[in-house]
């Protein structure tokens, strides 16, 4: 979780913490590697963008030890971490059948890197096919969303160049989600310690 990032990295602000946890999540394998007298540019080319960093390809690593057919996957996760959330969305988008779609889905529920989540718009049980997915492994998200899409880039371009031109410009919103997600956690630690003023 959040905390587990703000205790290995007592020397960064809030801002800093939601940044790094954004981007590797709250593994303590990753942050070990992270340096915290650098900034989040400069850890990011040095361990995921440049070729020998620690977390360079990392991702499309994790998935093909756990899953075969590493193609399929990579689309299904590309289309998720651009906002194809929906069931449908992802049939029109990969050209895959539904019921393909659905069992490779729960492969990647079945390793806790996809998650079938639910608004609590939709009414209830009753809707309960309406669910969006989201990518549940966090630095997965995040490869899938800015490197993925643009690896022929990542081959050909610096890595400070390739994060300025496929990360900064959407990172900001990028990590909306994670302070949403570091929010809840802080609402359930208060809650836990009976700290709000409702249960």
């Amino acid at each position: 979780g959040f905390v587990d990032v703000v205790k290995m990295l007592p020397d960064y602000g809030v801002r800093e913490c939601i940044q790094v946890y954004g981007i590797l999540g709250g593994i303590p394998g990753y942050l070990k590697h992270w340096d915290a007298g650098q900034d989040l540019k400069e850890n990011v080319c040095r361990h995921i963008l440049a070729e020998g960093g620690f977390l360079y390809r990392e991702a499309q690593q994790y998935i093909s030890e756990e899953l075969r057919e590493l193609s399929v996957y990579n689309t299904i996760l590309q289309a998720i971490a651009s906002g194809r959330r929906k069931l449908n969305d992802l049939f029109q988008y990969t050209g895959f059948s539904r019921a393909k779609i659905s069992v490779y889905l729960k492969n990647l529920m079945a390793f806790d890197v996809v998650e079938k989540v639910y608004s609590f718009e939709t009414g209830g049980w009753e809707n309960a096919q309406k669910g969006l997915y989201r990518i549940k492994n966090t630095y997965v998200h995040f490869w899938y969303k800015f490197v993925y899409p643009n690896l022929s880039d990542l081959y050909l371009l610096p890595a400070r160049k390739f994060f300025e031109v496929h990360i900064e410009p959407g990172l900001e919103e990028y990590l909306n989600e994670c302070f949403r997600r570091v929010c809840m956690e802080y609402l359930q630690l208060m809650s836990m310690v009976k700290q709000l003023p409702i249960e």
